[in-house]
């Protein structure tokens, strides 16, 4: 069965500043904030979370149909893409204007200030979901246009289980839609800060947020992430990466590992596992869909931190 995901295409424009952002920034002084960073390394890298999650859930060898926005400058991204397996056949192309941009500047603490153009994907016309015939086995629902995510949402409630992720977008998705949305899905993924945007945005609890939907995952960065399924709580650790050098990315490779595992029915222990352990390649590379592993390279790394390997093809474990 095939992986539907829809989210943004863009093209990143990374960039990393040796120092600390908090060294410019003045304590209670934001409200006239002023301030510039030296870049000492900067790159143009294929991205948009909806990209990069079909990227990854390529490597894992899933069958993945993208649907997304993007403009006339969007041809070697898509050859990209087809490269790497990945159906384009419902992405929209629009002439008139350019595929997004996302600039992002990285410390060397890792914290990240992101600027974004959405250019294409700004677009709320001409789009199209993919026959309701088709076999999906989930889908997952990355940040993009507030639009294109109220439209995913109903289409997937009707037709298929799906992940729902706001990610950047938590700040512009009406509070009663998060809601919702949440209660549709089967699977609500945050990060941290998101989780408390969400607590602020909707004036709901801790336990209250939970409890929407069947399972709830919040992630934690290099304290790993949070299962909270249907009253259990997983606390899953992270795989150790050889090294770091970008952690753009790092949350969409994570939430391509969750779809492959559901896709494969594992337990939600040895998913977030998975997750973990997708999470921990996309960090040794700069950029978001430069690193490559093969599946036994990849089972070497879960073995050596969860005991654990997996026939992603046969949906069984060792």
């Amino acid at each position: 069965m095939t992986v539907l995901v829809t989210g943004s295409l863009a093209y990143d424009t990374l960039m990393t500043h040796e120092g600390k952002f908090q060294d410019s920034i003045i304590p209670g002084e934001l409200d006239h904030l002023n301030v510039a960073f030296l870049i000492q390394h900067k790159e143009v890298e294929f991205g948009g979370c909806g990209g990069n999650i079909a990227y990854n859930l390529a490597l894992l060898g899933e069958d993945v149909d993208l649907i997304g926005r993007a403009g006339r400058d969007f041809r070697d991204y898509e050859e990209w893409l087809l490269e790497n397996g990945i159906n384009t056949d419902h992405i929209t192309i629009h002439e008139d204007t350019d595929t997004a941009v996302a600039y992002i500047t990285t410390d060397s603490k890792l914290n990240q200030l992101t600027s974004f153009y959405p250019g294409a994907m700004g677009k709320e016309t001409d789009g199209f979901f993919p026959n309701k015939s088709k076999d999906y086995s989930l889908a997952i629902i990355a940040p993009e246009n507030t639009y294109w995510m109220e439209q995913a949402v109903g289409y997937c409630r009707d037709h298929m289980p799906f992940i729902f992720d706001p990610g950047q977008q938590m700040t512009a998705l009406d509070a009663d839609f998060l809601i919702s949305a949440a209660r549709s899905a089967k699977v609500l993924v945050v990060g941290d800060y998101e989780f408390d945007l969400m607590k602020k945005k909707t004036g709901m609890r801790a336990t209250m947020l939970t409890s929407l939907c069947p399972t709830f995952i919040v992630t934690h960065g290099v304290k790993g992430s949070t299962i909270y399924h249907k009253g259990t709580v997983i606390e899953v650790g992270i795989a150790v990466p050889r090294e770091v050098l970008d952690p753009t990315g790092c949350g969409d490779a994570y939430r391509a590992g969750l779809a492959a595992g559901m896709a494969c029915r594992f337990d939600w222990e040895l998913t977030g596992q998975i997750a973990a352990t997708m999470g921990s390649f996309a960090v040794e590379a700069y950029g978001t869909q430069n690193h490559f592993f093969t599946l036994e390279e990849f089972n070497e790394r879960l073995f050596a931190n969860f005991g654990k390997r997996v026939n992603l093809e046969d949906g069984t474990q060792s």
